[in-house]
This record gives structure tokens, C-alpha cells and sequence, in this order.
């Protein structure tokens, strides 16, 4: 396996950007993730409103595509929490795929970065930060762990942990043939409340302090 590549962004305090910001990665298509967990929608949404609470009350910031589903819940509870800065990523209009659907939720964010097209926006959001929350599987976000897969075997991006929400998974796991693959980043928590734990002994970690 090739040495990974770190990229450190400072900021105020010494603590690096990619540290301080948390991505997420998640369905936009909620009624299908119900199907599969055979939980309501409803719940699903309060789920991830409280994942956007967590991270708007610990300080975070926050990456996301811009999109519905999941993504829209985590994002729009983060501003509704006073969160320090929700980043968005928006496509550039080009010939791959359509933005026009994802354009009205970017409306919130305080800062929309525009990627050269899709896979590039997928790729950034695992890329980016140094950690990433996984609030549910679809066919998307298996294309997102497939971008961090390689990340690790090809010594790209800054990602150091992928926290994986057991309660929002079919089956409390990541599909099987990412398990091994993702291994050097994957941690699991088994409800989104235990993510406010995790946080915090991440931001002792960043901080350079013994956990």
C-alpha cells in the first residue's frame, strides 16, 4: 500500500481546516432508506436533524453535496442549531449531470464551492476533512466509499476517520466487501447520539492531547 498523502490546512489556534470539518455522506432518497431499516421516514429525518445538531453544538463545520434526503435534514438542523459554517458542494453546470435539482439547497450554505462536475463533488466530500460521517447507505454514497477505498490505497485526500452510524446501516455494517477496504479509517457508533463522544475524544486527538 502506497504512503498516504496529508494535506494540512492551518488555521486560527493551530488546529488544522481539514480537523475542524466534519463531511457527510448519506442517502437523498429517505423513503428508500426506510424501506431498508423499516423505520418511518419521520424518524429518519429526526435522526439526522440531531446529527446536524451534534455537529453545529461541538464547534464543527460542515461539508455536504447539495442535496435532499438525509443531506437536507443534517444541513438544514446544523443552521437551525447556529452552526459555525455549513460548506456546500455545487456542481459547475456542465454536460455530466443536471444541477438544477440541487440548487435550491444550497440556498442555506455560507460558502458553495463549486466542483468541476459530480464525481468530483463526491470525491471532495470524503477528500477534504480529516472526518466523515456516514448517516446511511444508497447507491451514492456506496460510490463515496468507493472514492475513499481508494484514498487509502492510493495515498490520497486528508481523511483519517469515517464514522459509520450502525442504526442508520442494513445490518449495523457496511456492506461486506468494503469492510476489509476500509478498515484503516472505519469506526462505528451504534446511535447517533454516541457521535457527540466520538467527537470529542477526535478533537483531544487533533489537539494533540492523550485520549
Amino acid at each position: 500500500m502506497l504512503k498516504r498523502r496529508i494535506l494540512i490546512l492551518t488555521q486560527k489556534g493551530g488546529e488544522s481546516m481539514a480537523c475542524n470539518m466534519v463531511g457527510v455522506i448519506g442517502p437523498t432518497d429517505i423513503s428508500q432508506l426506510a424501506q431498508f431499516l423499516g423505520r418511518s421516514q419521520e424518524i429518519l429525518v429526526e435522526r439526522g436533524a440531531l446529527v446536524g445538531q451534534i455537529l453545529a453544538e461541538t464547534g464543527k463545520e460542515l461539508l455536504v453535496t447539495a442535496d435532499g434526503g438525509m443531506l437536507q435534514a443534517v444541513a438544514e438542523s446544523y443552521k437551525d442549531h447556529g452552526g459555525e459554517k455549513l460548506v456546500m458542494l455545487l456542481p459547475l453546470p456542465g454536460d455530466l449531470w443536471s444541477i438544477e435539482h440541487a440548487e435550491p439547497y444550497a440556498v442555506i450554505a455560507d460558502e458553495v464551492r463549486r466542483p468541476a462536475d459530480w464525481i468530483r463533488a463526491n470525491l471532495e466530500v470524503v477528500s477534504t476533512p480529516e472526518l466523515c460521517v456516514c448517516v446511511g447507505l444508497s447507491a451514492g454514497t456506496m460510490a463515496e466509499l468507493s472514492y475513499i477505498r481508494w484514498n487509502i490505497e492510493l495515498g490520497g485526500g486528508n481523511l483519517q476517520t469515517l464514522i459509520a452510524i450502525r442504526e442508520l446501516l442494513r445490518g449495523g455494517e457496511v456492506p461486506p466487501e468494503y469492510k476489509s477496504a476500509l478498515a484503516p479509517v472505519l469506526r462505528y457508533t451504534q446511535a447517533v447520539e454516541g457521535l457527540r463522544e466520538v467527537l470529542k475524544e477526535y478533537q483531544l486527538s487533533c489537539a494533540g492531547m492523550p485520549l
